[in-house]
């Protein structure tokens, strides 16, 4: 058993303690958020409190898995098939001021899996070249969505300046080739079109296949992939 002169003296410092510490709060009191649900320890409350989740928003994301590479009415028929409207698709990009077209849709079996593919008819033949400045303006001129519109200056705009790169000339006199024909422009204003309509708001993609060989082109035979190509998949 202690003396009583300890005993008072131990008395007295535990008390005095007891009382700073009611007195003065804890000088670390500040929640630790580690996420929307993370159990934050409050040391002020000397307790464990549960935050609310916080209300998330879901992102719509659109992922192309291009085992074959990719074209534009592969693409717009796998934005088909998920459910872009066919006809509100029809409706809209017949107001480009482009010479008459169809455009339709299939379904056709591509070694035992079901694809939908597009398919831009007309009756005038390939070889009007065109260039970014006239592209921009049929697309102004036609009445897509706000949304789309907007996409599909921004895909032309990574084209023109890729071909830039490539013919060493500003980007206003670029002139497209391969893009300029009348199925391509409709492939890729379709493309914005139905991503827009499908609410996606992030397109991802799998390593686009290059191939090998030679091709022929406006500017005679060229390799496989083209330079326009190699620029485009540099980003």
């Amino acid at each position: 058993e202690r003396p009583k002169a300890d005993r008072d003296e131990y008395q007295s410092a535990e008390g005095f303690w007891r009382e700073r510490h009611r007195r003065e709060p804890p000088k670390e009191a500040t929640d630790l958020r580690l996420s929307a649900s993370a159990a934050v320890y409050n040391q002020r409350l000397r307790g464990r409190t549960r935050i609310a989740p916080r209300k998330q928003t879901l992102m719509r994301l659109a992922y192309f898995d291009c085992i074959a590479g990719i074209s534009g009415d592969t693409a717009l028929g796998a934005l088909v098939d998920p459910g872009a409207d066919r006809d509100e698709l029809r409706a809209h990009l017949a107001t480009l001021p482009l010479e008459p077209f169809e455009l339709g849709f299939e379904e056709v079996d591509e070694h035992g899996v079901r694809v939908v593919r597009d398919e831009v008819r007309t009756s005038r033949t390939a070889g009007v070249i065109r260039t970014y400045a006239s592209v921009r303006a049929l697309l102004d001129a036609s009445d897509l969505p706000p949304d789309a519109l907007h996409l599909a200056h921004r895909i032309f705009r990574r084209y023109a300046e890729a071909e830039a790169r490539v013919q060493r000339r500003d980007i206003e006199t670029v002139t497209f080739h391969e893009l300029a024909g009348l199925d391509a422009i409709v492939d890729v204003a379709g493309t914005a079109l139905g991503l827009t309509m499908l609410g996606v708001e992030r397109v991802f993609s799998s390593a686009v296949p290059t191939g090998l060989g030679m091709a022929r082109s406006e500017h005679g035979a060229m390799p496989i992939p083209s330079a326009t190509v190699v620029e485009l998949l540099r980003g």
